[in-house]
């Protein structure tokens, strides 16, 4: 990771939505209905200044407020310290790198969301959504996240929010 967030993005093939700004990355299902106020929690979080913590709070008060149904597929994660904030709820998953090992959450293994704050330095976050494609597999210091979405391939820490919903027969 790098002081403002996540040095690369890499989204990779499939139907969703990844957005990412200010250093704090969303992944999605785009046909959950909670998709636009995820989205509209990722931009008032970021421009706010705020951190993966307070993402990861934005997005669980979203999730609580859209329980109805099934949980939804998402998952969040930012810098915070020196390490990221992780939440992941429904289908979606995510593994962050360190030095001292991988950490995987599941949102299936939880009734409502997973979330974890890991510490220390991270190298890689990986956030993925169902039937996403495979990671480039060479080792890299730099930070990752992945999600089915097709989307720009890399984007600033600075940017303002990249969101791309498939296109219809896509």
């Amino acid at each position: 990771m790098t002081g403002h967030g996540f040095g690369v993005v890499r989204p990779l093939p499939g139907n969703g939505l990844v957005a990412y700004t200010g250093g704090l990355l969303l992944v999605c299902d785009s046909a959950e209905s909670a998709a636009d106020a995820l989205l509209e929690a990722l931009r008032e979080t970021a421009e706010s200044g705020g951190d993966g913590r307070a993402l990861a709070r934005r997005a669980a008060q979203v999730l609580a407020a859209n329980m109805a149904g099934d949980p939804a597929t998402c998952a969040v994660a930012g810098p915070v310290g020196d390490g990221v904030a992780v939440l992941v709820s429904g289908s979606a998953s995510a593994t962050v790198t360190t030095p001292g090992g991988d950490t995987r959450l599941a949102g299936s293994d939880s009734l409502t969301w997973a979330d974890r704050l890991v510490t220390g330095p991270v190298d890689r976050v990986e956030l993925s959504l169902p039937g996403v494609g495979s990671p480039p597999t060479t080792p890299s210091a730099s930070t990752a996240a992945s999600s089915t979405a097709a989307a720009s391939s890399a984007t600033s820490p600075t940017s303002p929010p990249r969101s791309r919903r498939p296109r219809p027969g896509c």
